[in-house]
């Protein structure tokens, strides 16, 4: 299977947490915008230096919210509808323990709710 393949059959199948660790950013969004030509999802991207966007196929909207983790972990729990939420500068080590507590809650949220992130 080719990596379009496998993200699009990681999304369907409604996976609470996708990890990918690379420094080529740009190459992991398009591939993410690529696959919502397989799956209707809204797409967005956190970064602790923009905050969260929404970056659907041809677009981008203004950041939404502050830089913040666990401000960013709440409006993901809170969102009416599924999306694939892309978050840049998230890493293990400089999570917070609260921000960790959050993002457990929100993984097992977005389980219940087909949000994908």
């Amino acid at each position: 299977m080719s990596e379009l393949q496998d993200l699009t059959a990681l999304i369907r199948a409604n996976t609470a947490l996708i990890v990918i660790e690379t420094q080529d950013e740009g190459r992991v969004v398009e591939l993410f915008r690529q696959a919502l030509m397989h799956v209707w999802r809204a797409l967005y991207r956190w970064s602790i230096t923009e905050g969260l966007r929404r970056i659907d196929m041809d677009r981008e909207d203004e950041p939404v919210g502050p830089p913040d983790a666990s401000a960013l972990l709440n409006t993901i729990r809170q969102a009416d509808q599924r999306g694939i939420y892309l978050l840049l500068d998230v890493h293990p080590t400089s999570a917070t323990p609260a921000t960790s507590a959050c993002c457990a809650t929100s993984c097992s949220a977005a389980t219940a709710n087909r949000t994908c992130w």
